[in-house]
């Protein structure tokens, strides 16, 4: 009896999540010193959900380009943010600023106060992204849940080197936010069976640590 539940369950949910993005939990806070590393494929869409832990609060994630991924064009990636969208988190703003070789894709200089907050290598290039005023309310039918839709920016990496997101809330507050990356839906038996396994978790709204935080409740209404 078991069996044939789980086939059906597998059966309702497959076409569901092979149309979302893979789920990803920290486990730590990803600084500086100690950045979050993206795995290949880079193009691969996943939502690494995410919180600010504490105030001034600033999250890394790193990944690498080698002569190897450049073979076929340039790497293609994307890069944005979502906040669940309740009221207590209805004011968290995000930025973010992507580091790297110097090209056409990370054309702007940081100024000083950035600069020196992500530790800005002179020789690199940044593209900067920051969100002055919270995005639609959008809902996302995989976990149920309604999301703030902020900024996201589709970029071609064309040199080798290191590559590093840096995120940061706006105003320094404490809350929860998800990070994207990657734009193609890419599903393994693995892929799917680990995410058949978290879904209840997404479902009940366990991954949202802001206290008071209930999207799905709140049905698209701040």
């Amino acid at each position: 009896m078991k069996a044939i539940l789980l086939i059906i369950i597998f059966s309702f949910l497959t076409p569901t999540l092979c149309l979302a993005h893979f789920p990803v939990f920290l486990k730590k806070d990803p600084e500086l010193d100690t950045p979050k590393l993206l795995k290949r494929p880079y193009e691969k869409s996943i939502a690494i959900y995410t919180y600010f832990a504490k105030q001034n609060d600033l999250d890394v994630y790193q990944f690498e380009v080698k002569e190897k991924d450049l073979k076929k064009g340039p790497v293609e990636i994307l890069v944005g943010t979502l906040v669940p969208a309740c009221k207590p988190l209805k004011n968290l703003l995000t930025t973010w600023v992507i580091t790297g070789p110097a090209q056409a894709s990370l054309y702007q200089t940081p100024d000083e106060e950035i600069a020196k907050r992500i530790r800005f290598n002179p020789a690199d290039g940044a593209l900067i992204v920051e969100n002055k005023t919270q995005g639609e309310v959008w809902y996302e039918r995989y976990t149920r849940h309604y999301y703030f839709y902020q900024k996201r920016e589709t970029l071609s990496l064309r040199e080798v080197g290191t590559y590093r997101i840096h995120i940061w809330a706006n105003d320094g507050s404490i809350g929860d936010y998800i990070f994207e990356f990657g734009d193609t839906e890419m599903w393994g038996m693995r892929d799917i069976l680990y995410t058949l396994w978290v879904y209840p978790k997404l479902l009940l709204e366990k991954e949202i640590m802001t206290k008071n935080c209930k999207t799905s409740s709140m049905n698209g209404k701040i």
